[in-house]
């Protein structure tokens, strides 16, 4: 059965270097994969054909930035991997997740245009404060949600 989730990207640091969240979410569909945690309590529910959306946090967060499909199981990260994921946080990860069916919306959706709509979020006033950690389990409704509204903001993208 499909399950749905948020990947969430924040800024990354190589270095004395910050790598914008919105860099990281390119570099991530450029090469196809995604790197995980082991430690992240998400991880063994991580499956081939579940839906991801992308949340960017970070400094200029607070944003969904597009959506994807799982195309493969979790599984260890390799040499070459571990170079394209740069910066840290991704750069201390252990596993990554092959994706698919990728779509990176030009014009990102607002936390703010749809935290109303979205089961989880119980405060609005902190509605930011849902998105720690890498991984969050969703609905389907709620991922339908994001991406209706991402798609009406993107009509040719």
């Amino acid at each position: 059965m499909t399950k749905y989730f948020i990947f969430v990207i924040k800024d990354h640091i190589e270095g004395k270097k910050i790598i914008p969240a919105s860099e990281v979410l390119s570099d991530r569909v450029k090469y196809g994969f995604w790197s995980l945690s082991s430690k992240n309590p998400y991880f063994k529910s991580i499956k081939l054909g579940d839906k991801v959306i992308f949340y960017l946090a970070g400094k200029e967060g607070g944003k969904f930035g597009g959506f994807c499909t799982l195309a493969s199981e979790v599984y260890p990260i390799s040499e070459v991997e571990k170079k394209i994921a740069k910066g840290k946080p991704s750069s201390l990860m252990d596993y990554v997740v092959d994706l698919k069916e990728i779509k990176v919306w030009r014009n990102p959706v607002e936390l703010s245009e749809v935290a109303s709509k979205l089961s989880f979020i119980k405060d609005l006033n902190k509605a930011k404060m849902y998105f720690r950690g890498g991984i969050r389990a969703i609905t389907k409704e709620d991922f339908n949600e994001i991406v209706s509204i991402g798609e009406i903001k993107n009509p040719y993208h």
